[in-house]
C-alpha cells in the first residue's frame, strides 16, 4: 500500500498503512496525515497570527488524537457498521506567552476562525471526482452500475 506523493515538485511524502491494513508502516497513513495537517496548520496559524497581533509566543504545541473505526473503511456490513472516516478529533493547544488574557483569547478566536484545515474538517466541502480507466472517463452511471 506504499504510496509516494510529490508536492509542488519539491517535497516528497511517503504514505503507507500499518501491516494489519496491508502496508509496511514505512510512512504515515492518510488519516494520520490529516491529523498532521490539522496540527501543523494550527501551529502555523498561531505563529503567523500572533506575529500580526504583536504577540510573542514562547511555545505553541498542538497534540491531537482521533477515533476511527476501521470497520467502515473495510466495508464491514451489519448493525455495528460505521462510517469510514473519523468519528471524532480531539486536540489540545498549549501556548506560553506573556500576553494578556484578552490578547490570547483574541488570538485563539482568530486562529480557530481562520485555520483552513480546521475549516475543511468542520464544514461540508464540495468535492468533485473523476475516474479514468484505460484512458476512458467513467460516467456517473458507470460508477454506480
Amino acid at each position: 500500500v506504499l504510496c509516494k506523493a510529490r508536492v509542488r515538485n519539491e517535497h516528497n511524502l511517503v504514505i503507507d498503512e500499518k501491516p494489519i491494513l496491508g502496508g509496511c508502516d514505512l510512512g504515515v497513513s492518510p488519516v494520520e496525515l490529516v491529523l498532521v495537517a490539522l496540527g501543523t496548520c494550527q501551529e502555523i496559524m498561531y505563529s503567523v497570527t500572533a506575529s500580526r497581533m504583536n504577540i510573542e509566543l514562547e511555545e505553541c504545541d498542538v497534540k491531537l488524537k482521533a477515533e476511527l473505526d476501521v470497520r467502515g473503511m473495510l466495508g464491514v456490513k451489519g448493525e455495528e457498521a460505521s462510517c469510514p472516516g473519523f468519528t471524532s478529533i480531539d486536540y489540545v493547544t498549549t501556548l506560553k506567552s506573556d500576553a494578556s488574557r484578552d490578547e490570547l483569547a483574541n488570538l485563539i478566536k482568530t486562529v480557530e476562525k481562520q485555520c483552513p484545515v480546521l475549516d475543511m474538517l468542520t464544514r461540508k466541502v464540495e468535492i468533485n471526482s473523476s475516474t479514468i480507466v484505460n484512458k476512458q472517463m467513467l460516467t456517473h452511471e458507470d460508477k454506480v452500475a
